[in-house]
């Protein structure tokens, strides 16, 4: 717990200059969560008004005979969908921007670090795996904000609107619905930890693929004078299939539990 509210409070800090960008990008997100939510909406005043013939308790509406009531539904749902899609468009864009600013920001500090360490530091370390760690490991901080924090916002957006809703239709079955919380809770808490150490061995097998590829290419004139391109070659091959393993065992496992937390909310 500890280590998370550190990661978020790290996140937050390098939001601080662009708080307007993600203050529009979190309402952009709210209102997405909002027409998700009036999605069925016009679906429920035709299957309910027009098809099975109950008044409309809405002024303006409630008078209109079901001809043009169902064209005024008809409406009402392609308008909440344009403005999704509207939506979907500005907070991608505004959502990538703030991420990719966080990626600069963070890899111009990582690249002034590394330069500022010890020669004894960078002996010790390959140069591959110093690239990827600034190259591909710095495109965290966009992932943990774009595929973290966003969505988790539209989800709790849904949940409280369609906790809400069902409150309102029947209490019991809410209940009945929410039974299944603590029990989804804790196994994506266990499921996470697995998923956690099979990502971190797949970044390490890939960060040997690269350390390999760069000294092999570094090295190139050494290795044809020595005539050891088979060897390299053979060294690169497995560092590269155990990359290929790593992320197997990994997008396998996560839609394992992708799957299992369907099944949970079934």
């Amino acid at each position: 717990m500890r280590a998370t509210l550190r990661l978020l409070h790290k996140i937050l800090r390098r939001l601080v200059p662009y708080g307007g960008l993600f203050a529009a990008a979190v309402g952009q997100v709210l209102l997405i969560g909002v027409l998700e939510l009036a999605k069925p909406w016009p679906l429920k005043i035709v299957v309910d008004n027009v098809l099975g013939g109950h008044p409309l308790l809405m002024r303006g509406l409630g008078t209109l005979p079901p001809r043009e009531l169902l064209l005024v539904a008809c409406g009402l749902l392609v308008a909440v969908y344009a403005l999704l899609g509207a939506l979907a468009v500005t907070s991608n864009y505004a959502t990538i921007n703030v991420g990719q600013r966080m990626v600069n920001d963070f890899r111009s500090e990582l690249y002034a670090h590394l330069a500022r360490l010890s020669l004894a530091f960078h002996s010790r370390r390959q140069v591959g795996d110093l690239l990827y760690r600034l190259t591909s490991d710095t495109f965290a901080i966009q992932t943990l904000t774009m595929n973290g924090f966003f969505p988790i916002l539209t989800s709790l957006v849904l949940l409280v609107g369609m906790i809400v809703v069902m409150v309102r239709m029947d209490l019991l079955l809410t209940l009945v619905s929410l039974a299944i919380v603590p029990l989804l809770f804790l196994s994506i808490a266990r499921l996470s930890v697995r998923i956690t150490s099979l990502s971190t061995d797949a970044r390490v097998k890939e960060s040997a693929f690269w350390s390999v590829a760069q000294r092999t290419m570094g090295a190139i004139r050494v290795i044809q004078a020595f005539t050891t391109e088979d060897e390299e070659h053979r060294r690169f091959v497995e560092c590269s299939t155990d990359s290929l393993a790593a992320n197997l065992r990994l997008y396998t496992f996560q839609s394992v539990y992708s799957a299992f937390v369907n099944v949970l909310i079934a």
